[in-house]
């Protein structure tokens, strides 16, 4: 049996490495050959080595699609391969459907199964495709080594990502709260892009550290600067976007970093059933979550020891790979075959 993982993108695109590349990586491990081809080549030339790629697959082979929403020639060439009986798996881990339904609900519906990557994107999807299921994003965890012990010094709250202007602003209000309050920390923000509106929006803020990049496809170099925060934090705006988001706790948890979060359906069902961080929804959550890890050092303890088992238990590529060899064992051949004859 093969696996073929047609991405959105390359290897160095997050979204790819963590859903297809590093899958793939543990199924070969697991004896299954695979092939990963990013769905970038938006002509003609891409479309015939799409269809050939599609066509030559046996019936026992699995087909998965990892966002390949973007480009019309592979979805031409998805429709093809399914009037010649070819199925596959649709996997979905952000919320595209807000900017692409049409063509979402599409691939959505005609999928053999989908693939979640939260339980607020299986909830739409199922409105489409009875056969979704979550499979949340698994840590690499030979990468994402536990730190030792927590730096000394001040106490860092971090961030990590990109566009810390959007994210991060709905709780300066609780960092000046804190300060305010006469709390000692200091804030770290990496990934900035050198975009000058977080430095304004922090402006006045002594305390304030920022980074304006990394090498983002060398994951390695994130590992490192989240162990070096006290407290990880992943804030949230309450757009549908945002709000199934979750995999920066994941980060925190195998780095073994207490976290606080915006209470994102998935992120709070994480961090609630695995006692790895705290919940905050406003700013009097936040000053709140933030001022009590900031004053209890075996709490912050407890909870990133939490966090990394949780992680090394449920949350590796090994994990996720196996949960869809289970999926796919359990639920392919289910749908007819044509796209005349699927309703």
């Amino acid at each position: 049996m093969t696996f073929y993982f047609f991405t959105k993108g390359a290897k160095d695109v997050p979204s790819s490495r963590y859903r297809a590349y590093y899958i793939a990586e543990e199924l070969d491990k697991l004896g299954h050959k695979t092939l990963v081809m990013p769905a970038s080549k938006r002509y003609l030339k891409g479309f015939l080595t799409y269809l050939r790629i599609l066509l030559k697959s046996k019936p026992e082979d699995v087909i998965y699609l990892q966002r390949t929403i973007y480009n019309k020639y592979f979805t031409i060439a998805i429709i093809v391969a399914r009037l010649f009986g070819k199925r596959y798996i649709f996997d979905i881990d952000d919320a595209v459907y807000e900017h692409s339904r049409l063509k979402t609900k599409l691939f959505i519906k005609y999928a053999d199964f989908v693939t979640c990557g939260s339980e607020q994107i299986r909830d739409w999807t199922l409105q489409h495709n009875e056969r979704s299921y979550l499979l949340t994003n698994g840590i690499p965890i030979q990468i994402y080594t536990r730190r030792i012990e927590e730096p000394a010094g001040v106490p860092v709250i971090g961030w990590i990502g990109t566009f810390p202007e959007k994210y991060v602003q709905p709780i300066i209000p609780a960092f000046k709260k804190m300060i305010q309050e006469g709390k000692v920390f200091k804030i770290r923000i990496i990934g900035a892009m050198k975009n000058p509106e977080i430095r304004l929006l922090l402006n006045g803020m002594d305390n304030v550290e920022i980074i304006d990049s990394l090498d983002w496809s060398n994951p390695s170099e994130a590992v490192e600067e989240i162990k070096k925060f006290t407290i990880g934090i992943m804030p949230l705006t309450n757009s549908k976007w945002d709000q199934v988001k979750y995999f920066k706790v994941l980060e925190y948890m195998a780095c073994g970093v207490p976290v606080v979060a915006s209470p994102g359906k998935t992120a709070q069902a994480i961090i609630k059933e695995f006692n790895c961080g705290l919940v905050a929804s406003n700013t009097e959550d936040w000053a709140e979550a933030l001022t009590l890890l900031l004053e209890d050092a075996d709490l912050r303890s407890e909870m990133g020891k939490a966090g990394r088992i949780a992680t090394e238990n449920s949350f590796t590529i090994k994990a996720t790979a196996e949960l869809l060899l289970s999926y796919d064992a359990g639920h392919r051949h289910s749908l007819p075959i044509s796209l005349h004859t699927a309703k």
